[in-house]
């Protein structure tokens, strides 16, 4: 086996995806080259019988996985619009809050927006997903991702249905969604055109109803469809195959570099198996293992999660509004996993276990969202991950399906499957408008701005609602007194070197912490023997507790808070949050579980905090919510020049 590259080694300056010649490690442990652009590939390597079929390489899997290899020649259509025309009475019937329309086979529907769709006779194919009678789905089509693309095929029972006189292979209901999600780029400018169009104006002239969704009918910059290679579709079929036949436990790995498309491949090939599962009636079960902090598919940003879901993958995604049959998260507060190692490793081993003891005598298929790195800290998490799940399917998805260092580098098993695809991002592709910080925030905005009760967005700045208020205990009390208390048992800050305890309100005030639960068994003897040293005493400030305790816990995560202010004299948090405190109390008075604050390194966004709606426009913006003046923030303050703070923190808590 190759050496493994150390958690804490520098990153390589580059990959060899420039390569057309590898070694790979065989089943015996020995070096083969494999050439994968050279027919002398199949007589340089007796061992591997290879089938032609659709542009790709097929290992008939003689004594060995099956690999694939792609040609270098496969690239995706760009896809910016709809690929025919909608003609009202024809394919089109426009209705207040919804419209009906007729699919031929060969139709390509791209919308942008907010929908329900429906399907009232035929199927609809919306990203790989399958569509049937009685089934509807919310889709949020916007530009952070691609536009989800609607389509049929041939149906066996073509006639006309009403509205239209003529017959359409599919027919679906496409309904508005009204959940206030497009004010957010009036309250967040970084993404003022992620939800509108500029064709909506040439649409309304053919209808008198608004909607909240609009037909791309022209193309607009940075706005595209989901395009599937040709191999990628290839690829889908191969793994289908494998997938259903096996009534076994199957784990993909998806691998390659950033921007690659390894969340597209995971979201399409998941959205197939998961309905080649309900047409066949396989009683499958789908997890996703994300382990990226820093572009999470399936949680928030900071955090790994294993989550067992059971509807597709469509569009722009809302972790906290998927529907998950169970979700375990662990909360990092980084955005790269290598900032502290030692505890993303112990998080993701925590995860591990959860799938091996989940998996026995289930019929499950697990997903692995890998980081965008393929060389350095980020082989050593695939190495490691490789040691610890069975891989059964490895797709690797890089330039020209080049082998990365990282494929050579670890001893695959013998029966993992090795699937070499072109990534979808390549020259010839756009690429995301947004920058991963500005999704970053898209993700922490709509998070905090969501309200369960209504299953709305209210984006009208937090600091004009008064905030949660929760006590804390200070650190001068014994272990007993802490573990009983009904409050926030103690605070934890990562990546703290060097920060005087006096100074930790003013570190959490306007910050974002996650709100964790731990056992008490488990912390108490952890703080005993941090008795044992010198304990920071306090009669004010919060109770300290070292990363180190935290990080070596098994805790609950239950979301994220933004802290107001700190009120020393009451030994209270001022906080805004969208967790679920109701069982947060619960677990803290009934269930023996404490409730910790841990801090991370995520920041804020401005806006949440000093949002330009308080900044520039008329007092009687917030005079409108019954304010004389800013209840929660000093307004004297602004957010000109260089380097300044941008906002004070009124700690005395003005109420109505």
């Amino acid at each position: 086996m190759a050496s493994r590259l150390s958690a804490f080694a520098a990153l390589n300056n580059s990959d060899s995806e420039s390569e057309t010649e590898h070694q790979i490690s065989s089943p015996t442990g020995l070096k083969e080259t494999l050439n994968t652009n050279s027919e002398s590939c199949r007589d340089s390597n007796p061992d591997i019988d290879f089938a032609e079929s659709g542009g790709m390489k097929i290992d008939l899997g003689l004594n060995t996985g099956t690999r694939y290899a792609l040609s270098g020649n496969d690239c995706a259509e760009i896809i910016t619009t709809s690929n025919f025309s909608l003609l009202p009475g024809i394919n089109v019937c426009y209705y207040d809050n919804h419209q009906i329309l007729g699919l031929q086979t060969g139709d390509r529907l791209v919308m942008k927006g907010q929908y329900q769709i429906e399907v009232l006779h035929g199927f609809a194919e919306i990203d790989c997903y399958i569509l049937y009678p009685g089934e509807c789905i919310t889709i949020r089509a916007t530009n952070i991702t691609s536009l989800p693309c609607v389509t049929t095929s041939n149906s066996q029972n073509l006639k006309a249905t009403q509205p239209f006189s003529k017959p359409f292979s599919a027919i679906i209901k496409l309904k508005n969604v009204n959940d206030n999600l497009d004010s957010l780029s009036r309250f967040y400018p970084h993404l003022r055109n992620f939800y509108h169009t500029d064709n909506s104006v040439d649409e309304s002239k053919y209808n008198k109803f608004r909607y909240t969704f609009t037909h791309m009918t022209k193309p607009e910059s940075n706005n595209f469809g989901t395009s599937i290679p040709t191999s990628w579709k290839s690829a889908f079929s191969n793994i289908t195959g494998d997938t259903m036949k096996n009534k076994g436990n199957q784990t993909i790995l998806i691998i390659g570099n950033k921007n690659t498309g390894k969340s597209s491949f995971l979201k399409l090939l998941y959205n197939t198996l998961l309905s080649q599962s309900s047409l066949l009636k396989e009683d499958k079960i789908f997890r996703i293992l994300d382990i990226d902090p820093g572009q999470p598919e399936l949680c928030l940003p900071g955090c790994i999660s294993l989550s067992e879901l059971k509807s597709p993958l469509l569009g722009t995604l809302e972790p906290f509004k998927l529907a998950k049959t169970s979700e375990i998260v662990k909360f990092i507060g980084f955005n790269s996993p290598d900032v502290q190692p030692l505890n993303y490793f112990h998080q993701l081993n925590s995860l591990i276990e959860q799938i091996e003891k989940q998996s026995f005598g289930k019929n499950i298929v697990t997903f692995i969202n890998s980081p965008g790195w393929v060389k350095g800290f980020g082989a050593e998490v695939i190495s490691h991950i490789v040691s610890s799940i069975h891989i059964s399917h490895l797709i690797q998805l890089s330039d020209q399906s080049r082998d990365l260092d990282i494929l050579r580098e670890t001893n695959w098993d013998k029966n993992t499957s090795i699937i070499k695809l072109t990534s979808i991002n390549g020259s010839n592709m756009p690429s995301n408008p947004y920058s991963p910080s500005v999704i970053k925030n898209f993700k922490l905005i709509t998070y905090m701005h969501y309200n369960r009760e209504t299953n709305n967005y209210d984006f009208n700045p937090l600091i004009l609602k008064p905030p949660f208020r929760i006590p804390y205990t200070p650190s001068n009390k014994r272990i007993d007194q802490l573990l009983d208390f009904k409050g926030v048992m103690g605070i934890s800050i990562y990546d703290s070197l060097g920060l005087l305890p006096d100074d930790v309100p003013n570190a959490l005030e306007a910050q974002y912490v996650s709100l964790i639960t731990v056992a008490k068994s488990e912390i108490r003897a952890k703080l005993q023997a941090l008795n044992n040293h010198s304990r920071f005493m306090s009669t004010s400030v919060p109770n300290i507790i070292d990363e180190s305790v935290i990080q070596s816990l098994d805790s609950n995560f239950h979301g994220l808070a933004i802290i107001h202010s700190v009120d020393k004299k009451n030994k209270l948090f001022n906080i805004y949050t969208q967790a679920d405190t109701t069982t947060i109390s619960e677990l803290v008075i009934q269930k023996d579980q404490v409730l910790i604050m841990v801090k991370g390194r995520q920041a804020v966004p401005l806006e949440e905090m000093y949002s330009i709606s308080i900044t520039k426009e008329e007092a009687q913006y917030w005079d409108s919510f019954g304010f004389r003046c800013l209840p929660y923030i000093s307004p004297t303050l602004s957010n000109e020049g260089v380097g300044g703070k941008p906002v004070s923190i009124r700690r005395n808590i003005q109420r109505r």
